[in-house]
């Protein structure tokens, strides 16, 4: 039996309006926070971390936001 590979995956966001960094990492916790059913320090470590990417950044209309996994255990950020 074969075990399949890991596939790098990739999201992009591209903003259609004008937000502040604190309301677009609420929106994006708001929807990845309950997918995480049973946080563990380093998910709580690693959110944190993350969030502070987009505080007091302010995100213009176009903006684009590439996150991706190159492996499960990391996550690259781009902004454009």
């Amino acid at each position: 039996m074969e075990t399949a590979a890991p596939l790098e995956k990739s999201l992009q966001i591209v903003l259609v309006r004008d937000v502040d960094g604190k309301t677009f990492w609420d929106a994006l916790d708001e929807a990845i926070s309950p997918r995480i059913k049973l946080p563990t320090p380093v998910d709580t470590s690693a959110l944190s971390t993350f969030s502070t990417l987009f505080q007091g950044r302010p995100l213009n209309k176009g903006t684009i936001i590439f996150l991706t996994w190159p492996d499960s255990t990391k996550m690259l950020v781009s902004c454009m």
